[in-house]
Formats: structure tokens, sequence, C-alpha cells
């Protein structure tokens, strides 16, 4: 491109490292949108590649409501490249795998779409095995076929948090609860999904994850 074509380039746009960036009104610099896209696109998406103008684009889809970012029932969701981590309490793996609650299904879809990564650990699906041996109505439960369903819907934890972090989690006042709040840790959870009164007191708590119930994640 000749000098007087660059001079004719419309004022409102400028090259900048390949990006065609607005100016004017509303308009931000590719600094402060990789700031806010950082900040928006959460621990997953800071800590991956990002390649050149990725903060733009991240901001630019946040804005539209398109892209790795959009928002189910005012939970910020990330789609297949950048997944939510959830971790489901004993009550809401019931819902899923015995009684089909119908509040379960926007976690179901967000799942089966790849924007929600479930995690679990051995003491968490022992309680669920338990849990599926009790009587639970007119049901007939194929308790083998349930924890199937789980460990192939959930990434299995692989280890403990330090114990320096565990140490710092609240303690909640049903102790067979703990091992929850340790399994959003050790997972490195955004979400802690559950229906115990117990545990959903902790919400308002300093915590590295938040806890909500499973109607949190319909859609608004």
């Amino acid at each position: 491109m000749g000098e007087r074509d660059r001079q004719r380039r419309p004022r409102s746009i400028a090259d900048r490292g390949g990006l065609l960036l607005l100016r004017g009104r509303g308009a931000r610099s590719a600094g402060t949108l990789d700031a806010r896209a950082q900040r928006a696109g959460g621990r997953d998406l800071a800590l991956g590649r990002r390649g050149a103008g990725a903060g733009v684009r991240a901001e630019r889809d946040r804005v539209r409501g398109e892209g790795p970012l959009a928002r189910v029932g005012g939970v910020e969701r990330l789609s297949v490249r950048t997944r939510l981590r959830v971790v489901l309490d004993t009550n809401v793996w019931l819902d899923w795998l015995v009684f089909d609650d119908p509040s379960i299904a926007p976690i179901k879809a967000a799942v089966a779409a790849n924007r929600v990564e479930l995690f679990t650990d051995t003491a968490c699906e022992a309680e669920l095995e338990r849990a599926l041996g009790y009587d639970l109505g007119k049901r007939s439960v194929d308790v083998a076929a349930c924890i199937a369903e789980c460990r192939r819907v959930a990434r299995r934890i692989g280890s403990a948090a330090p114990e320096a972090e565990r140490a710092r989690l609240p303690a909640c006042r049903d102790p067979d609860d703990q091992k929850f709040l340790e399994a959003a840790l050790a997972a490195r959870a955004e979400f802690l999904v559950t229906r115990d009164r117990a545990l959903l007191e902790l919400a308002r708590r300093p915590l590295p994850f938040r806890i909500l119930a499973p109607e949190g994640f319909r859609r608004g």
C-alpha cells in the first residue's frame, strides 16, 4: 500500500498489530480490552495460550453475548475452549441420575455442549453409591449403571488440595459435607452446585468458588 493510500484510510481506524481498532466514542485501547477480557475470561482463559488480539476478541464476544462467554441465569459460563469447572453434591447427582429433575436440565445441556466440565472424587462418589442404595421411593435404581454414568460425565479429581489451602475453607456445620468444599477446591472449580442447606449457608463466605443451587443455572 502506497503512502497516498495510507493517508486516505479512514481516521476512525488504525492498524495495530494486524488488528483494526475503532476509535471514537466508546472505543478502548487494545491494552484496556485485554485487561477486561482477562478478568471476564476467568482463570482458565487467563492461563491458556492467548494469540495476538485474543483479548480484543474476548471483549467483543462478551459485549455481544457470543463466543467463549455467554450468560445463563446470572452465571457467566465458558464454552468449548475454556469450560466451567463444576462439582455437584450427592442430592444433585440423584436429581440427575435417578429423578431426572427438570432443574438439572440446563446443567445437563451445558455438559453435553462442552460448556461445563464436572468433577468428582473418591469420597464424593462413595457417598453417591451409598445414597443410590437407599429407599428412593418406587423407583428401581441400577446402582452400577448410575455410577458408570457419573464416571462417564465427570472427571476424577486426581489429588487433594494442599493442606494449607484446605485449612482456609470454612467449616460446614455438617461435617459430612466438608468433602464437597474440599472437592471443589481441589478441582479448582468455579461452582459447587448443591441443594444442601448447610452448604448453601456458606454461599456468602469468601471462597475460591461460588456455591449455588441448581436453579442458579436455569436460563434467564
